[in-house]
C-alpha cells in the first residue's frame, strides 16, 4: 500500500544532503575569496593561537583522564 513512501524519503534525504554539501563548499570558497585565499587564513590562525597541532593540552586535564578511564571500564 505504501510502496512509494520510503523511496520518496530516501530521495528527499539525498537531495537535502547534496544541498548541504554544495552550500558548505560554496560558503568556504566565498569566504576564502573574500579574505584573500587560504594562506592569509592559515597565517591569521597561527597568529591567533588557533593551530596547535602537536600540543596535547586536553590529555593533561584531570577530567579528560577520568572520562577516558571510565569509558574503558
Amino acid at each position: 500500500m505504501f510502496q512509494g513512501g520510503i523511496k520518496a524519503v530516501i530521495w528527499t534525504d539525498f537531495l537535502q544532503g547534496m544541498v548541504m554539501v554544495v552550500s558548505s563548499i560554496v560558503v568556504i570558497v566565498l569566504g576564502l575569496v573574500h579574505v584573500g585565499g587560504f594562506l592569509p587564513v592559515w597565517e591569521r590562525s597561527i597568529e591567533g593561537g588557533r593551530i596547535k597541532i602537536f600540543e596535547y593540552v586536553i590529555l593533561r586535564s584531570r577530567r579528560t583522564i577520568n572520562i577516558l578511564r571510565s569509558s574503558v571500564l
